[in-house]
Order: C-alpha cells, then sequence, then structure tokens
C-alpha cells in the first residue's frame, strides 16, 4: 500500500504538471509515512495476540496459546518480517515443550534478527551432530544479538562440548567486549 501511495502522488503531481523531479520525493515522503503509520497499527495488534498467549501460556495452557499466536500470521500481509517473528515464537514454546520435530521448522523459519529462536536452532543442530551447520546459526544469532551476554556464553559452552575450545575463548573474549 506505501508502495502504491507513493507512486500515486508522484504521478498525481506529473497530472497537475508539476515537474517530476518534485513529486517524487513527495510520493516517497507519503510512502514513509504511511508504512510506519501501518506498521504502528499492526505492532499494536502484534502485542495484543502476544499478551493474550503469554497469559496462556503462564497457566500452562501452551496449545491454547500457540493457537492464540497463530492469529497473528493474518497480519503477515500487511508487515513484513511478521512470519519469521511468530514462527520464532511458536518455535520457542515448541523447543521449550521439547517438542523437537515441530520446533526446528519453525526456528529455521524464524526471523534473522530474532537471536534466541536462531540459538535454540543452533543447540538442536549441535545436539544431531551437525557442528558446521550449528556453528552457522549461532553466528546468524550472534550478528543480531551482538549485546547479549548470555548469547556468548552459550555459544562458547556449545564449542567446548565441540572440542573447540580455542574458539570458545575467543567467542567469550568477544562477548567481553561488547
Amino acid at each position: 500500500m506505501s508502495l502504491v501511495l507513493a507512486v500515486a502522488v508522484a504521478l498525481l503531481f506529473r497530472l497537475l504538471r508539476i515537474p517530476f523531479w518534485l513529486g517524487i520525493p513527495f510520493g516517497l515522503l507519503a510512502g514513509t509515512a504511511l508504512f510506519i503509520w501501518l506498521g504502528r497499527k499492526v505492532q499494536t495488534e502484534l502485542e495484543a495476540v502476544f499478551t493474550r498467549a503469554g497469559e496462556l501460556l503462564k497457566k500452562q495452557q501452551f496449545d491454547k496459546g500457540i493457537e492464540v499466536m497463530k492469529h497473528a500470521y493474518a497480519y503477515s500481509r500487511r508487515q513484513f518480517l511478521v512470519k519469521g517473528t511468530v514462527d520464532g515464537q511458536i518455535g520457542m514454546v515448541q523447543y521449550l515443550r521439547k517438542k523437537n520435530e515441530e520446533a526446528e521448522p519453525l526456528l529455521r523459519s524464524a526471523s534473522p534478527q530474532h537471536y534466541i529462536a536462531k540459538a535454540m536452532l543452533g543447540i538442536l543442530q549441535w545436539k544431531r551432530g551437525e557442528k558446521k551447520k550449528a556453528k552457522e546459526t549461532f553466528d546468524l544469532a550472534l550478528k543480531a544479538g551482538k549485546k547479549e551476554s548470555l548469547l556468548y556464553a552459550v555459544y562458547a559452552y556449545v564449542l567446548v562440548e565441540m572440542g573447540e575450545r580455542d574458539k570458545a575463548i575467543d567467542t567469550l573474549n568477544r562477548g567481553l567486549g561488547i
């Protein structure tokens, strides 16, 4: 919708015989404003969904909480990165419930910025013996969670368990340099 508005404003300027180069900045401004407004609206609605789901999860009603979270998929058509966020949240719940077969595809499709979900995926890969994949996944998680000291500690632990003590020390030192 934002892109359509930006183009429409630019074309409107052209139809009004205002130079096209003036219409482009105004079109971009209108499109950006609409994008931000829609993003905030979707964010508010997502917060309400996740609050309801959180209340159910606190009551140990995991299946109902997951069903509530699945309602948030409807917002993925209106805002990008929503599907990855919802997948990450549901995947984390399934991981904590030890339903790894259900959790792994969701954790894999989680947004790259969802570093906790990526760390959980890395742990699953490590436990399965996929060391290279686990390292790549943890490196991706560290890019998103640069300032999360616990993430560095978990990755260092996994590296020690893989027999890579020196790399674990380097990882901890990187975490200390935050």
